[in-house]
């Protein structure tokens, strides 16, 4: 008994110790993974003029209407800089306009449009899609294996930077 515990254990270790030389792969394949879904999707973004920067925009307002540049670039994770260029340019095409706060001239709120609502109807049918035929190789217990297993690396992340 002792012996089968102590064989685990060598086979854990040694698994973890495996991984351990792929601490400069993961990062590079979840980059990989994301451009890859980022050039999947650009040639449909394109046709409606718009960059993914915008796009990852679009989806946010979708859901979340009417906050605030600030907290957009929050859920973003992009710098309020890149905020702010992406929305001229959703402003510029119609796409989303600014509604100042009218309790603090500071604050300024992002909306869309109902051009924007349209595009990101049209524009999330069609990456559903792309998802789709790049996920039509796993069952559906390995895609919710996949995802809980990201689960987990993204709370580890979000510990790492002290954001849990």
């Amino acid at each position: 008994m002792r012996a089968m515990a102590s064989g685990t254990a060598a086979r854990a270790k040694g698994l973890r110790g495996a991984l351990g030389q792929f601490d400069q792969i993961f990062p590079s394949r979840f980059r990989e993974i994301r451009n890859g879904f980022a050039r999947a999707l650009e040639a449909v973004l394109a046709r409606e003029g718009i960059t993914y920067g915008q796009w990852r925009c679009l989806r946010i307002l979708c859901d979340n209407d009417g906050i605030s540049q600030r907290e957009l670039a929050a859920k973003l994770d992009m710098t309020s800089a890149a905020v702010v260029f992406a929305v001229n340019l959703l402003e510029r095409d119609g796409i989303a306009k600014r509604v100042p706060d009218p309790n603090d001239k500071r604050r300024v709120f992002v909306t869309l449009t109902k051009e924007g609502y349209r595009l990101e109807g049209i524009l999330l049918s069609e990456s559903r899609a792309i998802h789709s035929r790049i996920f039509a190789g796993l069952t559906d217990s390995e895609l919710l294996a996949l995802d809980k297993l990201l689960l987990k690396v993204r709370s580890g992340q979000l510990r790492e930077i002290g954001r849990d």
